[in-house]
């Protein structure tokens, strides 16, 4: 299960470490596996997804994501079912 959300994050130090940065993210939760499987599993497909846990929910951070290479992760997401 998939869901799309809004997030603000903090930067991180440096001259503006107050600053936010808004930010697309993608939750998943996969029935069968667990958090740290379902990153696991996105850390290891190529190219790697690289993604952060929060409570029950693997997150993606679309910020760094380029056009080019949304396919890759909507296929490394897709292989987890």
């Amino acid at each position: 299960r998939s869901s799309r959300c809004g997030c603000r994050r903090w930067l991180p130090g440096g001259a503006a470490p107050t600053a936010h940065l808004r930010t697309v993210l993608i939750s998943l939760t996969c029935g069968n596996l667990t958090a740290n499987e379902v990153e696991a599993a996105l850390r290891s497909s190529s190219p790697p997804v690289i993604a952060r846990i929060v409570g029950d929910r693997v997150l993606v951070d679309l910020r760094t994501v380029t056009e080019a290479e949304e396919s890759e992760v909507e296929e490394a997401i897709l292989a987890l079912s």
